[in-house]
């Protein structure tokens, strides 16, 4: 059972963070990079610049199929270690989310 079905969390079409679906846990988070303050006219704005980094939690699984073909996903590390993964729900969510964002993933036997 995936704690995590739905993993990305987005503002918009922007990602803020990334999750294991497995657990929870935050994988890739967004960070300021840098930011300033700007004037337009009276009003006074302050813009961020901000990027995607991965935790020290981050790793990838490597799901393969019995075509020879393979499906890399985020993961925890401590989850990646688990002997029973629900790999059929871990490609199902990944196949979730790209339909979300316009692609298709076909659907292969594990």
């Amino acid at each position: 059972m995936l704690k995590k079905f739905n993993y990305v969390d987005r503002e918009g079409m922007h990602i803020k963070k990334v999750y294991c679906k497995v657990c929870g846990a935050i994988l890739v988070d967004t960070i300021v990079v840098e930011e300033k303050q700007e004037k337009r006219g009276d009003k006074e704005f302050i813009v961020q610049t901000t990027a995607l980094r991965p935790t020290t939690k981050y790793d990838e699984l490597c799901i393969k199929f019995k075509d020879g073909s393979r499906h890399i996903t985020p993961i925890c590390k401590e989850c990646k270690k688990q002997e029973n993964l629900d790999l059929i729900g871990i490609y199902k969510a990944d196949i979730k989310e790209a339909l979300k964002e316009g692609f298709s993933l076909p659907f292969r036997k594990i």
